[in-house]
């Protein structure tokens, strides 16, 4: 009964505070519990409570909505989706549910998360996305992935040995390429979009894409959390370095405060801190979303 009522009052009680109070007593108590729930765009999706993208998934039917609501707007007027660090397929299955017919290249390095992505594919029936258990980086070869064990969507190549969740932390040692290698091995269209969410280890993502495939790509989203970057020895400036992003409008998309909205590179870069969504759009992409 408990439980029903924090589930209750995280999804539709009175304050802000009170509701994330709620959510995190009843994740708590429930976690490792699965769920098979069903978003608020109609896709049906595997939830393990206890990390917080399946936790968002199962209590409020949705992770990042501003973020979501972007793919909404976004993906009509694209050919294609990467996601880089597709977790558990999320913004993969809601790309197959909005445009089941273009095709779509979803990458963890993590092969556990390829697994649980491959059942929420499959529990939606969608046949045009490719699952790749490889890591990307500025080079082809072997790297160590770190995995937090008690929060899986924190996996990533940029925690060193010492740092504060060593002791928590699981390694793995898994193959890794480039992104321009994975475009060429796997023959994508041009207008793409492409996300990127590697916890903290973006820039190297970013470093092994060549211009020539820079071309192909109309929209870019990438984390840019200033503690994960940090990790990675990147600062955001550095992540911000690349002269291609000029081609591009730069978007700030603030998930936390449900905020959306036009920046300058300036406006950026002067920031110290920084913890959100950076998305970047060609001019003819951005007119057609009415961004």
């Amino acid at each position: 009964m408990i439980g029903k009522l924090l589930l209750w009052y995280a999804r539709s009680g009175w304050g802000r505070g009170l509701r994330r109070s709620a959510f995190r007593k009843f994740c708590r108590a429930r976690r490792g519990e699965v769920h098979v729930t069903q978003t608020i765009d109609g896709v049906t999706m595997e939830t393990v409570l206890g990390d917080s993208v399946d936790n968002a998934i199962f209590v409020h039917g949705e992770f990042e909505p501003t973020s979501t609501n972007l793919f909404r707007r976004l993906v009509p007027h694209v050919h294609g989706l990467v996601d880089v660090g597709c977790n558990i397929g999320y913004f993969t299955c809601l790309f197959g549910r909005l445009r089941p017919d273009l095709p779509c290249l979803a990458i963890d390095a993590n092969p556990h998360m390829i697994e649980r992505s491959q059942r929420n594919l499959d529990l939606n029936d969608f046949h045009n996305t490719i699952l790749l258990a490889r890591g990307l980086a500025s080079e082809a070869g072997r790297m160590t992935l770190h995995v937090p064990r008690d929060r899986h969507s924190l996996a990533s190549f940029a925690y060193q040995p010492g740092s504060e969740k060593a002791a928590a932390i699981d390694a793995i040692d898994v193959e890794v390429t480039t992104l321009s290698q994975v475009l060429e091995e796997f023959r994508l269209p041009h207008g793409l979009f492409v996300k990127i969410d590697t916890e903290g280890f973006e820039h190297a993502v970013l470093s092994g894409l060549v211009i020539k495939d820079v071309e192909g790509v109309d929209a870019l989203l990438i984390e840019a959390n200033y503690r994960n970057l940090a990790r990675a020895g990147i600062d955001l400036n550095r992540l911000l370095s690349f002269d291609w992003l000029a081609e591009f409008r730069w978007f700030e998309v603030d998930d936390p405060h449900g905020r959306f909205e036009a920046v300058t590179p300036e406006h950026v870069q002067a920031r110290r801190e920084i913890n959100t969504n950076l998305l970047f759009l060609r001019e003819a992409l951005a007119e057609k979303a009415g961004l």
